[in-house]
């Protein structure tokens, strides 16, 4: 998972940060956590889960389509 600073070139409107999860570094930068996969660059949002499979691939589910898709891994 990396990091990008709120206002750079992938976050730079109000629109786009809304709802996304947004971290506060000691320094005072706010960064938005995201995932890379095949698809492109996807940014956690407030309720994502972050999917590992098998293979290494990754990707995000909202809460809301969650439960229809996955079970939750009660190993862990």
């Amino acid at each position: 998972i990396g990091v990008r600073l709120v206002g750079s070139e992938m976050c730079i409107r109000d629109s786009i940060t809304d709802g996304l999860v947004k971290l506060e570094r000691e320094n005072g930068q706010l960064v938005c956590p995201f995932i890379k996969n095949r698809r492109g660059v996807i940014f956690i949002r407030e309720g994502d889960y972050i999917i590992y499979e098998e293979g290494g691939e990754r990707h995000c589910c909202g809460e809301d389509k969650f439960s229809t898709r996955f079970k939750p891994d009660e190993s862990a």
